[in-house]
C-alpha cells in the first residue's frame, strides 16, 4: 500500500489479476490501460456506450463530472465503496459476472483519470421514467429543505462539478444508494449523509419521484 497526494492509501496494480484474466477470454491483452477505447467498452458492458446506461440498476455515467466520477472509482479501487457482483460484456459469447473492485483495482491512475475525463465529455441522456405527480412535488419541497440544490443545482440536473447529475438518472439505481447511505453501507460527503440519514422512506420516494420528473430542459 502507498499513499498519492491526498494522503489516500493506493494499492499495487494487479495487471494479471481476476479481471485481466477473465477478460483474455474475449478480448486481446494488449495495451488494455493505455487504450481508452478498449477500456471503455469494458465499462459499457454494464454503463452501456458511451455510459449511457439502460439497466435501471446501473448509473448513467456520461456527462458526470471528472471529479465525480475519479473519486467513486478510487474508493472501489481503495475498497472505500461496497461492490456488487455484476454482468459484464453481456452482449459477448462469454458472459462474465465480475465487480467493480476487481475491474478497477487493474487500472493506473492515468486510466481512472482518462475514463473521468472521456465520460465527463459525453452527454447526459436522462433516462425517461413513470413519476406520481403528487410525490415529485413532495420531492421538491425536500430537494430544497434537505439543501440538496447547494450540490445539485437546477433540481438535480447540474452539479457543482463534484457532485451527480440526479434528474433522469435511473430511480432503482438512486433508491439503492440512498438507502445503503441512509443505512451507513456507503458514504459521501458528511453533510449529505447527514441529510439522508434523517429522511423517512416516504421522503425518499417523493425525492425518486421528483428527479425522475425532472428530465425536461
Amino acid at each position: 500500500m502507498f499513499s498519492d497526494l491526498t494522503g489516500r492509501k493506493r494499492r499495487p496494480v494487479r495487471w494479471f489479476g481476476f479481471c485481466m484474466a477473465r477478460l483474455a477470454l474475449v478480448l486481446p491483452l494488449t495495451v488494455f490501460a493505455a487504450d481508452v477505447g478498449t477500456l471503455t467498452l469494458v465499462c459499457g458492458g454494464c454503463h452501456g456506450p458511451g455510459g449511457l446506461s439502460t439497466n435501471s440498476t446501473v448509473p448513467i455515467i456520461a456527462g458526470q463530472a471528472f471529479t465525480f466520477i475519479e473519486d467513486n472509482l478510487l474508493a472501489f479501487q481503495d475498497d472505500e465503496r461496497a461492490c456488487t457482483e455484476t454482468e459484464f460484456l453481456r452482449d459477448e459469447a462469454a458472459a462474465l459476472v465480475s465487480t467493480m473492485c476487481a475491474i478497477v483495482a487493474t487500472l493506473e491512475n492515468r486510466d481512472i483519470s482518462a475514463l473521468a475525463e472521456f465520460y465527463e465529455l459525453q452527454t447526459f441522456v436522462p433516462s425517461s421514467q413513470p413519476y406520481d405527480p403528487s410525490l415529485a412535488a413532495e420531492g421538491a419541497i425536500i430537494h430544497l429543505d434537505a439543501n440538496c440544490e447547494l450540490c445539485h443545482s437546477q433540481g438535480g440536473r447540474e452539479t457543482n462539478g463534484m457532485s451527480a447529475i440526479l434528474a433522469g438518472q435511473w430511480t432503482p439505481y438512486l433508491e439503492r444508494s440512498l438507502m445503503r447511505i441512509r443505512a451507513g453501507e456507503r458514504m459521501g460527503p458528511t453533510v449529505m449523509n447527514q441529510a439522508i440519514s434523517e429522511l423517512t422512506d416516504h421522503e425518499i420516494a417523493a425525492l425518486l419521484n421528483y428527479y425522475a420528473s425532472q428530465v425536461a430542459p
